[in-house]
């Protein structure tokens, strides 16, 4: 009973934060909390609050799902039908973050996750949240959604730190905002080539009316000043005039 009390007084805090979280983003778009039940089976939940829930946890990013509303009930009729290019998948799994990764303050490794909401690399500020039954989420520590469970629950805090022995790649996407031109993507798959930096996805938008486009890359990098070298390499690309990550 105990244990169902504290799940459900979790829920509840988690529910509580992911509304708020929500609410801030979907009011830019002039859409409504009522909204998120059309998301609910993309996300594989069964109920808007469950939804909710998972956001104010971390488990599921805000903007994504935001994206996904205001692709669903904001279409810009401008913009072309989205490219979508066939996605790369490397043969090795992408670490997500696992016991030999993070080190847990005065414990060493213990079981912990990367936090869906901010996907914080290595070499970027973190902070620890102790979860109910799931370890420790490693967030970076300038999160929005880590500062709303903090301010709920601040007891959970706890100080992580990256290991000095990482060897494994981190998932990172990337947003480039480009004037259109023939060739830019072939420019942009050449550096990553050449920088031998694994594709996970890539995704493109063109707008006609304003010759411009928007690409979404998701990638494999090690550390946040790889990270740091390949964006100034991307920025340089003639007709790019904007890369920064997104999560």
């Amino acid at each position: 009973k105990i244990h169902t009390y504290f799940k459900k007084l979790d829920k509840d805090q988690h529910l509580a934060a992911g509304k708020d979280l929500i609410e801030r983003e979907l009011a830019k778009l002039n859409l409504h909390l009522k909204d998120v039940a059309k998301a609910v089976e993309k996300f594989n939940m069964k109920t808007s609050d469950d939804l909710i829930a998972a956001v104010g946890a971390g488990d599921v990013r805000v903007m994504s799902l935001v994206h996904f509303l205001q692709q669903l009930l904001c279409p810009e009729p401008e913009l072309k039908t989205q490219d979508v290019i066939t996605k790369t998948r490397i043969k090795r799994q992408t670490k997500q973050g696992n016991n030999n990764t993070i080190e847990v303050e005065g414990v060493g490794h213990l079981m912990s996750q990367l936090a869906n909401c901010c996907q914080p690399i290595p070499g970027e500020p973190i902070l620890g949240y102790i979860t109910q039954g799931r370890g420790v989420s490693v967030h970076k520590s300038d999160c929005d959604q880590l500062a709303h469970l903090l301010k709920m629950n601040p007891e959970r805090e706890i100080d992580v730190n990256w290991s000095s022995d990482i060897s494994v790649g981190f998932a990172a996407e990337l947003h480039l905002k480009c004037h259109d031109r023939t060739g830019i993507l072939k420019d942009i798959t050449t550096i990553l080539g050449n920088d031998k930096v694994p594709v996970l996805g890539i995704n493109s938008n063109s707008d006609t009316t304003q010759n411009t486009c928007e690409i979404d890359l998701k990638i494999e990098i090690k550390d946040v000043n790889r990270l740091a070298q390949l964006i100034s390499k991307l920025r340089k690309i003639r007709s790019v005039t904007d890369v920064y990550k997104t999560s």
